[in-house]
């Protein structure tokens, strides 16, 4: 199976032939290729059916109630918005279509989705970036190869490109040659199993590298002898041609005829411009053309006829061996077929990888993990989590972390297979439905979920939503008819591991009756689905939980603060909620007389059962009160127990100190002991070395000076050996003081000054000369007179914050490299070209987007993306003087 740019496609490669000589096997491939193509690059199970895109992008609707419930699903749950999201990231054209067509890899089960997450997790961790430059979406010059058609230039130098992109990415991934990105591991790593067992096409490669030159779209010299000489014949016949025309035109001008020299192209033809007057001096030439008024002929002298008509055949010939080269290069095209579209989608992946990685770089994501068997738990646990689009907004808009949207806590337990959200309006009910569903299919997906903590989900297979109004006056459906299809589409297709979300179950028709199917559809539901969670603001469907408590029933709802009657947007899981609704229109400013009413109103028709159903919830939630007292209890005996054994652990570590400062006390009496007992046999033996010279005058044995120097030697080896065991580092001498003299190791033996002295991280401030400087004290050897320098350990590194490295860029020079030149595009095409190029760039560097002045239209297309793009640090004008060219820091 080949997934080119998104698609399955089952193209048998180990059947293809190396050239396509049967006209039944080139059929084929064109067939498979257009149905790929037919199908704009969509995945078998995403948006085939009723979904699709507009010109700028935009997620549209076409056939709402013919289409895949689930497909259906993705975009009620916005997922075609989260796509375009990535697209912002992706560097090529096959990236940027898949993302925008909302046809990103999907796992088709938990270890798809795990080895999409791993690709994510490895772009993270690359050591360079990836240069995806050159790669461009070469499926229909394949295409136009199979089936014959004529490739231009153009066409196959894209090929080229493209085969050159896939292999500078495969020397990247693996280390191959300078600049690779060293993943150095005992396996492949998940980014090099894309490209692992890729037939990069070397030989076509160069065979286009050799025959075609791809900046100027020509075919060069060396491509066949033929061409060659061809090429020879016809420039030594230009040459005598031209050297024929000016000595005529010369002739002309000397006699008269014409006023400069003239030599045109007339009908293909290279001729001279004469008065009619002087026709005669051109004897059996040619008139080719004429001016407006007639006096002046443009003549082909007799002597060019020959040299014109061979120009003529040598530029038929010229051109008919340049379209043979072309054949015989796409034929070859043709032949590689396979391997082109593989390299093609293996570029495609790589794309899609890094996209995800810097998306998630960009909402501050983390990666999530699935529950990996059925007897581990099945709950959802997700902390913090906002809604992609919400913090897209928040981003765009460049609020602080303070300001963004409140977080929410997925927290579903064990065992629970349906969950009942109740609350208020505006108080975020869809909300949640909407970000637990999102965060399943972008855990699918390989995206990492801007939440915090380690989220943990269970995988689920299909995932289906009923979310927003369904009516339709077309098919004839009202609200609840529409809500009503969709949830029989939903409960024919849902399974055991499905996730189904229901916003509003039950509503729009009479309130027992919805109740009642709500009811049944529920516990319908607990045996089918791995889990479904719905809102609804009925009351009979939140005493479910606590009247059945043998059903995988919970409640939960959204918080809102009676006092200042606004909702807090954060989710109680096991509590259900009230909708109070008097208390929102009483914060939406509603008439007081109206209030009142509705009050006294809601008192008198309050059902005779919700008092019992009240006291079942106020018995739940002192049943839960008490669970969460007796939690509190135990939670208290093990914080008394933490800080005990924390007391018993500061003294020991207060003791441990002072057994240190006794045994280096002990250690340096020992010390001075040793260095008094080496210092008294030093003296003797230098005292017996003077009574041996005194004795030596009157005639006795001598100790001589090679005595003395053989024992003061032992005396110095014994006691140097003990010192340096008992302390090698010499750790218990003191740090220099300030004014002290000290040697650093690194810089000779001049000696320096303390000026400052030494800090915790072991630093101290120093000056050699006029240089101060702040060295290790772990770089100082001896002082100027001799005194050992502490060698202090060696501090651990400092790791910034992060966000807070400051980014260096380059020097801001404007070279063919950093260049993007924008005149004559139209915006939308320049708004594209600007996302590709900033994300090719590597960080730190610099780019100059030239858009010229004009009507100002691109230029502010251009700032625009530059100011809410991500990876833009800053951007300028290049000068004051010139306001055609903008500079951007790419970070």
């Amino acid at each position: 199976m080949l997934l080119a740019a998104g698609c399955l496609i089952d193209f048998p490669c180990h059947r293809w032939p190396s050239r396509f000589a049967s006209s039944a096997r080139r059929s084929y491939a064109v067939r498979r290729l257009r149905n790929c193509q037919a199908q704009g690059f969509r995945s078998s199970r995403g948006l085939d059916n009723g979904y699709g895109s507009d010109e700028d992008g935009n997620f549209v609707l076409q056939q709402p109630l013919e289409m895949d419930v689930e497909a259906e699903a993705l975009g009620l749950l916005e997922w075609p918005l989260v796509c375009r999201q990535i697209a912002r990231f992706c560097a090529t054209p096959m990236g940027v279509a898949a993302a925008r067509g909302s046809n990103l890899p999907v796992g088709k089960n938990r270890e798809d989705s795990e080895g999409l997450q791993d690709q994510t997790a490895d772009a993270h961790k690359l050591a360079g970036t990836l240069r995806f430059l050159g790669a461009k979406d070469v499926t229909k010059v394949v295409e136009a190869a199979i089936s014959g058609e004529f490739c231009n230039v153009g066409e196959l130098c894209s090929v080229k490109d493209t085969l050159e992109c896939a292999r500078r990415l495969h020397d990247q991934l693996f280390a191959k040659g300078g600049g690779g990105l060293e993943l150095e591991r005992l396996e492949l790593s998940p980014l090099q199993r894309i490209m692992q067992g890729l037939e990069l096409c070397s030989e076509l490669r160069e065979d286009i590298d050799k025959c075609l030159d791809s900046k100027r779209e020509i075919v060069l010299d060396r491509a066949s002898t033929k061409l060659s000489q061809v090429r020879r014949q016809r420039q030594a016949n230009m040459t005598e041609l031209d050297i024929l025309l000016k000595e005529t035109a010369r002739m002309v001008i000397d006699a008269g005829g014409i006023d400069s020299m003239t030599i045109t192209t007339r009908r293909a033809r290279l001729c001279v411009a004469v008065r009619a007057s002087h026709k005669f001096l051109l004897p059996g030439g040619v008139v080719l053309d004429s001016s407006n008024t007639g006096a002046t002929l443009f003549m082909e002298p007799e002597p060019a006829l020959r040299l014109n008509n061979l120009e003529i055949q040598l530029s038929a010939a010229e051109r008919a061996e340049e379209v043979a080269i072309c054949r015989r290069l796409a034929s070859r095209v043709a032949a590689s077929a396979a391997s082109i579209l593989e390299q093609l989608n293996a570029i495609m992946l790589l794309d899609l990888a890094c996209a995800r990685a810097k998306h998630a770089k960009w909402l501050g994501a983390v990666k999530p993990a699935f529950f990996e068997s059925k007897s581990e738990s099945k709950g959802v646990i997700i902390e913090e989590i906002r809604h992609p689009l919400l913090l897209e907004t928040a981003l765009e808009k460049g609020l602080d972390r303070d300001n963004f949207p409140v977080p929410i806590d997925i927290k579903v337990r064990d065992g629970v297979k349906i969950v009942i959200i109740s609350g208020p309006n505006t108080g975020g009910k869809t909300v949640a439905l909407k970000t637990l569903g999102i965060a399943s299919i972008m855990a699918k997906a390989g995206l990492y979920l801007p939440a915090s903590g380690n989220p943990r989900l269970p995988w689920f297979d299909r995932i289906f939503a009923d979310v927003g109004d369904s009516q339709s006056l077309e098919q004839n459906l009202s609200t609840f008819s529409g809500h009503m299809r969709r949830l029989c589409k939903i409960t024919e297709a849902s399974g055991p591991q499905s996730l189904v979300l229901i916003d509003e179950i039950g509503g729009g028709t009479d309130p027992a009756e919805g109740s009642s199917l709500a009811t049944a559809v529920l516990k319908y539901f607990a045996k089918t689905v791995h889990l479904c969670i719905v809102t609804t603001h009925s009351a009979s469907l939140k005493t479910l939980p606590i009247h059945d408590q043998d059903l995988p029933f919970e409640n939960a709802s959204v918080e809102f603060d009676l006092e200042t009657l606004r909702p807090t947007y954060r989710v109680l899981w096991g509590l259900p909620g009230q909708s109070n609704a008097v208390n929102i229109a009483k914060s939406l400013q509603f008439d007081s007389d109206i209030l009142s009413r509705a009050s006294y109103w809601l008192t008198k028709l309050t059902p005779s059962g919700l008092k019992s159903r009240q006291s079942d919830l106020m018995l739940q939630l002192m049943k839960q009160s008490e669970e969460e007292e007796d939690h509190a209890c135990t939670a208290a005996v093990y914080l008394s127990d933490i800080e005990t054994l924390h007391n018993e652990i500061a003294f020991e570590v207060d003791d441990l100190d002072k057994r240190k400062i006794a045994a280096k006390r002990q250690e340096l009496a020992s010390m001075s002991k040793h260095v008094t007992e080496a210092k008294n046999k030093m003296e003797a033996v230098i005292s017996r070395y003077k009574e041996g010279l005194s004795n030596n005058s009157g005639g006795g044995k001598a100790f001589t000076l090679r005595t003395a120097q053989d024992s003061i030697t032992t005396i110095v080896n014994d006691y140097g050996a003990f010192f340096k065991e008992q302390n090698p580092s010499n750790s218990y001498l003191p740090l220099p003081g300030v004014g002290e003299r000290v040697i650093i190791r690194r810089l000779g033996k001049k000696p320096a000054t303390v000026l400052e002295p030494a800090d915790d991280s072991g630093h101290l401030m120093v000056q050699l000369g006029t240089m101060k400087m702040r060295v290790k004290t772990t770089e100082l050897m001896l002082t100027a007179q001799g005194s050992p320098v502490k060698q202090a350990k060696k501090p651990a590194p400092f790791l910034p914050e992060s966000g807070t490295t400051e980014l260096k860029f380059g020097p801001a020079i404007q070279t063919s490299k950093n260049t993007v030149d924008l005149r004559g595009m139209t915006v939308e095409d320049a708004i594209q070209v600007v996302r590709m190029v900033i994300a090719e760039r590597e960080p730190g560097s610099v780019l100059f987007i030239i858009h010229g002045v004009g009507t100002g239209a691109l230029k502010q297309a251009v700032i625009s993306i530059l100011r809410k793009h991500p990876n833009v640090a800053k951007f300028e004008d290049e000068s004051f003087v010139n306001g055609g060219c903008t500079v951007a820091y790419v970070s």
